[in-house]
């Protein structure tokens, strides 16, 4: 997953930290990550960890830069960035104005001001993250965003970037942003230098941060300097490496993720900022405070008297501090880590991209509607909320019967995923293979296009040039054989690092071992094409006392071969296989099934039922093969055997009698190649 995170700068900031230990988490995740910023403090040293840093001139709000930011998102749209992370609103309008086919994500850190104009210029993306409980509830009342387009993440932090402290320093120390909004503890700091240099003479107070209200707490700390007569105040500004600074802290003075940090650190902390006053954070304040993040939001206002109270409180009893910093330490390194916050955000990644499925689906062929049951059951596992098949009668889905609204409704996906059997083939018809190039050429430009299918058989050059013309418009391909990414290979070289091989779908789906008194029954499921050249060998296993039942796969097609097949033999009439659990419910007591369709042979190798497969198409060569192979590596026989005639099937039976495969092994083999 290809991930663009964009944030107005990259200065010492509780926002700004958390795009940094995100971008960090992420990309150990395995996620490709970006940064789009106005540069900063941080900007250097994620380019030196290999996070792409691509800089615009987000800060400014005049219109040559708004300008410049909109054309520099331009220029990143042939990226191919799955998803857009926005953690600030200034940045979401933006990116939703310049690359609107891109889904959009966005992170609430504090609880913004609120004019008219701010709620019609907002863009909140079609999922939002909100790093505590009461912004979820700010964000329902004032932006009426819906509850369920917002998730609840955490402020991670590394705990390999700030781990506990063995030993404290001596001095308080104070880190946050100092703009207007912002700066009030750092002055009342100020305002208690003097009165706690005469408390105690060592004292030191340490701030770090920087903002448009630097000046004046600069000018604070110079007059409280002068009426203690010694430099109490420090004013340190932005730092990259706050977490060496904090090893002269005694204490931590501050709110959100400062005083998470600080926390992390086994610092003691002091909850004062702007939004209010939470004084000590004690294992009960911890509980209380996780539900604003922290910032005292809706508390007594932050005032001299109450910090000084605590400052000499935790001073004076040393025995406390150390309690209460090792406890808060725990909570914090276990619940508010990086791995929590990357997990947080992928999930919401997934829930927000809109992925269309084009297959065989919907006319009642066994093996595509599970290969389509399977791949809802991937995505969903994947956090995938909005899929969308293309179905023969769709009506929530895309629905082949309305060309113009299902042409619509593909080119609002953001993936578009060709899945099934051999779509791009022209054994039955050129409609087929045209009909799917067709909709590979209208996806094209809309959205990244991947599959996971096989390539039937192309006869003359015209299929073999509109099939190599169709590959070449994939983002990512995936192959059920080795035979079919050997094919497009041979049809696309140019596509070569695009091509991989993976497995049928259906592998996805769990194993269903059968009956272990296995009778002496064989189950049958023919073809309309082949199903009559079976006979024979059928006839001469019913007169050794061999009990025949038949499944039909694809009833709109095998049904009347099935049919007439029952009548000749005098057997029971063919039951219609709708799901996994009618194939494992026909075949669990059965030692042999006879197949000449792929799945079947696919669903008795997951019942743990050995299968003879017909290998008169090529699809079903190349299955068998790749068994073959897997057996090989697994080191067992193979459970699945070719027959092309009567006494070449009855030769397989004897061949397939009496042998231990291993089922669980081979179906194993095949899941890895579907772990993508």
């Amino acid at each position: 997953m290809k991930v663009l995170l964009l944030i107005d700068g990259l200065e010492i900031g509780g926002a700004e930290t958390h795009v940094l230990t995100l971008a960090r988490a992420l990309t150990e995740q395995g996620a490709a990550v970006s940064i789009m910023c106005a540069g900063g403090t941080f900007a250097k040293e994620l380019s030196l960890t290999g996070i792409r840093v691509f800089y615009a001139p987000f800060k400014g709000r005049d219109p040559r830069s708004i300008l410049s930011s909109i054309r520099a998102l331009r220029a990143l749209g042939s990226e191919g960035f799955t998803v857009i992370h926005a953690h600030t609103r200034y940045t979401a309008a933006l990116a939703g104005f310049a690359l609107p086919r891109i889904p959009l994500v966005t992170t609430v850190h504090l609880n913004f001001g609120i004019t008219p104009m701010q709620r019609s210029l907002c863009n909140w993306g079609r999922r939002t993250l909100a790093v505590s409980a009461d912004l979820v509830e700010y964000l329902t009342k004032e932006y009426k965003i819906p509850k369920e387009n917002i998730s609840l993440t955490v402020n991670g932090i590394d705990p390999a970037l700030f781990p506990p402290l063995c030993q404290r320093g001596r001095d308080i120390l104070h880190v946050s942003r100092l703009d207007k909004d912002r700066s009030l503890c750092a002055l009342l700091l100020c305002v208690l230098a003097p009165r706690l240099h005469a408390y105690k003479k060592e004292i030191r107070i340490r701030i770090y941060g920087d903002g448009d209200d630097a000046h004046r707490v600069k000018d604070a700390a110079k007059k409280a300097n002068r009426a203690a007569g010694a430099e109490v105040v420090q004013i340190l500004g932005s730092s990259a490496r706050i977490a060496e600074e904090m090893r002269h802290g005694a204490m931590l003075i501050g709110v959100s993720r400062a005083a998470l940090e600080g926390a992390s650190r086994a610092l003691p902390i002091i909850l004062a900022g702007n939004d209010g006053y939470g004084g000590i954070l004690t294992e009960e304040a911890y509980k209380t405070e996780k539900y604003a993040n922290f910032c005292c939001r809706n508390k007594e206002k932050s005032r001299a008297d109450l910090l000084y109270r605590d400052i000499v409180y935790l001073l004076e009893h040393a025995c406390f501090c150390e309690n209460i910093r090792w406890k808060i330490c725990a909570q914090v390194q276990s619940e508010y880590t990086p791995r929590r916050m990357a997990e947080d955000a992928l999930s919401v990644y997934r829930g927000a991209l809109r992925i269309g499925a084009i297959g065989y689906y919907g006319y009642g062929n066994f093996g595509d509607e599970m290969m389509l049951k399977a791949l809802c059951m991937r995505l969903s596992e994947k956090g995938i909320q909005n899929f969308y098949p293309l179905q023969k009668n769709g009506k929530a889905t895309l629905s082949r019967t309305h060309p113009i609204r299902t042409a619509y409704n593909l080119g609002k996906c953001d993936l578009v995923l060709f899945g099934g059997g051999n779509l791009f083939q022209n054994e039955t018809s050129m409609r087929s293979l045209l009909y799917y190039s067709a909709l590979m050429l209208l996806c094209k430009k809309r959205a990244r296009i991947g599959a996971c299918m096989g390539i039937g058989t192309l006869r003359g050059r015209l299929a073999e040039k509109i099939c190599r013309f169709s590959l070449g418009g994939f983002s990512r391909l995936y192959l059920r054989s080795e035979a079919d990414a050997e094919a497009a290979e041979r049809l696309a070289p140019a596509a070569k690092d695009r091509i991989h091989t993976a497995a049928d779908l259906c592998f996805y789906l769990p194993e269903a071992i059968g009956c272990t008194q296995r009778k002496n029954k064989l189950l049958f499921i023919p073809t309309a094409q082949g199903g009559r050249g079976a006979l024979p060998f059928l006839r001469r296993m019913q007169a050794i006392g061999a009990e025949i039942s038949l499944a039909v796969l694809f009833p709109e097609k095998d049904e009347k071969i099935a049919m007439e097949i029952a009548a000749e033999m005098k057997i029971p009439a063919p039951r219609r296989i709708r799901s996994e659990s009618d194939f494992f419910e026909c075949i669990k007591d059965a030692r042999l099934c006879i197949s000449m369709r792929l799945h079947g042979a696919i669903f008795s190798l997951l019942s743990h039922t050995p299968c003879l497969l017909s290998a008169h198409s090529e699809k079903n060569r190349a299955f068998i093969r790749d068994v073959r192979n897997a057996a090989a590596a697994c080191l067992c026989p193979s459970p699945i055997l070719p027959f092309l005639s009567e006494g070449d099937a009855a030769e397989k039976e004897k061949e397939a009698a009496g042998k231990t495969y291993g089922f669980s092994q081979i179906i194993s083999f095949f899941r890895n190649r579907l772990d993508y």
